[in-house]
């Protein structure tokens, strides 16, 4: 039995949803450390490539794209760790709420 884009775009929401409550929680307590740990950063990373991977599946090609930035930014601070973790958690944040609007906009679209 082949799925349709409709059933694909459903399974991709349910997912989607604790994908992004995971990241949350992530970002919740890194903001109050005040910084991400490898482990955090490692989480996080694999969160957005689970999402670019399934946007990717369910024709979400904007949403599936900015995962795939979001990666490369994390990338980026695993490589080069900042000396303040404020403004690069603010920027994740912020990313991530971007990435959620990005998301529910394709679907709704």
């Amino acid at each position: 039995m082949e799925l349709g884009i409709a059933q694909i775009r459903e399974y991709f929401l349910e997912e989607a949803e604790e994908l992004f409550a995971k990241i949350d929680a992530v970002l919740l307590s890194a903001e109050s450390e005040a910084m991400l740990t490898d482990a955090d950063l490692d989480s996080l990373f694999r969160y957005y490539h689970t999402l670019k991977g399934n946007s990717a599946t369910a024709e979400l090609n904007e949403s599936s794209a900015y995962a795939h930035k979001l990666e490369s930014f994390l990338g980026v601070l695993k490589h080069n760790r900042p000396h303040s973790w404020n403004e690069p958690i603010a920027l994740i944040i912020d990313a991530s709420d971007v990435m959620k609007r990005i998301t529910m906009g394709e679907l709704e679209g």
